[in-house]
């Protein structure tokens, strides 16, 4: 029987083949094997991702994931290697892609399933070149044993945990399933560059002049001055206490001016004695 061929296409917003997109709107390719693509995704640089399961080389019939990076114009992208696409075997068991993430920080993640004694739903993450990521789990792939069953889709939560679904074994029966795995992704983080500018104060010093105007010393300024700081009579308000009283209280003036009066009289009548 002759290999299959995995294809990739691209359709215009009318539902049309793109020309514009590798040859004549699509690609296919046997990839030296039976290759089959499930699922593609948009890198942050606009480029593309597809993985599926890929059959051989012959004449092995081993099952790993496929990866094929391309372009945005559909040719190979050498950023996955310098055949821009490369398949992930693994050892005494079949291991099938069936979705694909792209993150923020450029990995890969690929959800799918191991088969070697029984049926495993799996996570493998891939650096930004198609590359198994040693970093993530065991040796880059999360095995979910002992669940048993497959995960057909992945994705990435805000704040950077992976999330899968798809069927799992339950005591014999097959149930649909969440599977939610601990922060491995980083998320971007918005760093705020506060900018401080100090600005020199100008202190400003105002001087004040003082001038000093020598009093002129008359009659007329000393009467007007007295008559203006020193009233005749004082009212005096009297305590509830001090109750009943009743009286005057006459100004601090009245006493001399009287005094005074007193006096030109008794001169005045000491003269009339004289004469």
């Amino acid at each position: 029987m002759a290999p299959s061929a995995a294809i990739v296409g691209r359709l215009t917003n009318t539902g049309s083949l793109d020309t514009s997109f590798a040859s004549q709107g699509y690609l296919i390719d046997e990839f030296n094997g039976d290759p089959r693509l499930n699922a593609i995704a948009i890198r942050p640089n606009g480029n593309l991702v597809a993985v599926g399961t890929y059959g051989g080389p012959a004449p092995s019939t081993q099952q790993s994931p496929i990866v094929v990076c391309l372009t945005q114009s559909g040719a190979f992208d050498a950023a996955c290697g310098p055949q821009g696409w490369r398949y992930l075997p693994a050892s005494n068991r079949d291991v099938f892609g069936d979705d694909v993430f792209v993150a923020v920080d450029n990995n890969i993640l690929i959800s799918g399933m191991s088969d070697g004694d029984s049926p495993e739903p799996i996570v493998m993450r891939l650096d930004d070149t198609g590359a198994v990521d040693s970093d993530f789990a065991t040796s880059g792939t999360w095995n979910g044993s002992p669940l048993s069953g497959r995960l057909h889709a992945i994705s990435v939560q805000s704040d950077g945990r992976i999330i899968a679904a798809g069927a799992l074994y339950a005591q014999g029966i097959l149930n649909l399933a969440v599977v939610r795995l601990a922060n491995t992704v980083t998320p971007p983080t918005t760093t705020t560059t506060t900018t401080t500018t100090t600005v020199a104060a100008t202190t400003s010093t105002t001087t004040t002049t003082t001038t000093t105007v020598a009093a002129t010393t008359s009659t007329a300024v000393a009467q007007s001055v007295a008559a203006t700081t020193v009233p005749l009579f004082v009212t005096t308000t009297i305590s509830p206490d001090q109750l009943p009283a009743t009286g005057q209280r006459v100004d601090v003036l009245t006493v001399p001016v009287a005094l005074f009066g007193l006096g030109i009289l008794l001169l005045g009548m000491r003269r009339r004695t004289l004469r």
